[in-house]
């Protein structure tokens, strides 16, 4: 990381601890401002042990605004979607509460990142961490949905915000704000929710996770932006220009990494940056 000297960091399965004692102080004296979310739920006894997402910045390239970063707990969002009493909440519920979490937060271009003479230039960012569970794709096609519908509400909110109108003011572009998700989504190139997000949507028919509870079967599947992955503009030639040629000739999911994870047991991709292709440069 020292090395890497990136703008922004989102990183999963980070510890509480790990986050307090070792992340915030070392990236701080790089010139880094960090924040954590938690998991939801607490499996492994102590607080400092339960992992969750941590996304830090660059203070002389980015400043939060609206607040600082939005929290997303899923577990909420599934509570709040799936409110009737009864059995069947019950049932939904049961098989939803995963405690996976996600942070969203638009940021201000400060600095060296601002272009002199133009006004002020936003970007939103959003740091995940999807279920794991490999029986319950299910329930990660529901959270991916759900993150895309968090993510394009707190763009849309803010660009409707006192902030957002005084932007469109001065002749800015805000509601064309780029965005930068990224994390683990422990889905491969292929699946139902690599497909929704490189798509912007899924066909019902074409959706091949069961569904036992009928989670899906309320699922929009789709959203609303131009989203690429990053792996996919600079992945397998380290060249912008040769996969753009490539991309013409084959789908965006074989041009992923060969891997992100490589253990005993599993060997793919998993991870992902995703960007908003019409409105940031490969």
């Amino acid at each position: 990381m020292r090395l890497l000297g990136a703008d922004v960091y989102c990183l999963q399965e980070v510890q509480a601890d790990h986050f307090e004692q070792w992340f915030e102080p070392q990236l701080d004296q790089l010139g880094y401002s960090g924040t954590y979310k938690r998991k939801t739920r607490e499996f492994m006894g102590q607080y400092g042990k339960m992992d969750g997402c941590a996304t830090f910045w660059r203070r002389d390239k980015l400043a939060p605004v609206d607040g600082g970063l939005h929290a997303v707990e899923f577990n909420a969002i599934a509570v709040s979607k799936h409110a009737p009493p009864g059995q069947e909440r019950k049932r939904l519920l049961n098989r939803l509460l995963k405690d996976n979490v996600a942070q969203v937060g638009i940021f201000a271009l400060v600095g060296a990142s601002a272009q002199p003479g133009t006004p002020p230039q936003h970007v939103c960012v959003a740091n995940t961490h999807i279920n794991a569970n490999t029986e319950f794709s299910d329930v990660k096609l529901w959270q991916t949905q759900y993150l895309l519908v968090e993510v394009e509400r707190i763009v849309h909110e803010w660009i409707a915000s006192s902030a957002g109108a005084a932007l469109g003011a001065l002749g800015a572009s805000a509601a064309q704000l780029p965005v930068i998700l990224a994390g683990d989504f422990n889905s491969t190139p292929g699946s139902t929710p690599y497909a929704l997000l490189s798509t912007g949507f899924v066909e019902r028919d074409a959706v091949s996770e069961d569904d036992p509870v009928g989670i899906i079967a309320s699922l929009p599947l789709e959203h609303h932006m131009m989203l690429r992955s990053a792996h996919t503009t600079l992945g397998a030639h380290g060249n912008a220009t040769a996969n753009r040629l490539d991309a013409n000739l084959m789908p965006t999911a074989q041009m992923e990494l060969p891997y992100s994870n490589f253990t005993g047991h599993f060997v793919g991709t998993l991870d992902y940056i995703w960007y908003t292709s019409d409105l940031l440069e490969d």
